[in-house]
């Protein structure tokens, strides 16, 4: 499996780069750029610009011109880094909501099944005096 040397090149730019940025860059529209992007994920199985660089740097596929494109690349790699630790927070942040609203609801749970306990010892102590039980009164 190849990549074009245009995809090659839309690789390298999208670690550290917007589409808008790399539309500009090469004389192409955003549009084209997702394009580009749809294509390059579709072939490497990944699911974004990140994952892309990074399976193309890992099986080998940025060569020539592609990487003489890519500026800094250390810098680079660091904003690939610094990606996916942004998208590991994002999921950590995600899972302490969930997880506070699932307490909430459990909370919630409890008083209302204490509200209805309550409610239901009230109802019968009321039907028992409606009925003259003097020993529920």
């Amino acid at each position: 499996m190849k990549l074009t040397p245009r995809e090659q090149e839309i690789v390298a730019l999208s670690a550290s780069h917007t589409a808008s940025e790399i539309g500009e860059m090469l004389g192409i529209t955003q549009q084209s750029v997702y394009g580009h992007r749809m294509r390059i994920n579709r072939k490497l199985g990944t699911s974004s610009a990140a994952e892309a660089y990074a399976e193309a740097k890992t099986r080998g596929l940025l060569t020539g011109e592609a990487n003489a494109r890519e500026v800094g690349k250390s810098s680079v790699e660091d904003t690939v880094t610094e990606a996916l630790r942004n998208a590991e927070k994002r999921l950590d942040d995600e899972l302490e909501e969930a997880r506070a609203r699932a307490e909430s609801a459990q909370a919630h749970y409890e008083s209302l099944k204490l509200n209805i306990g309550t409610r239901k010892a009230a109802l019968g102590r009321s039907l028992a005096a409606l009925l003259g039980d003097p020993a529920s009164v």
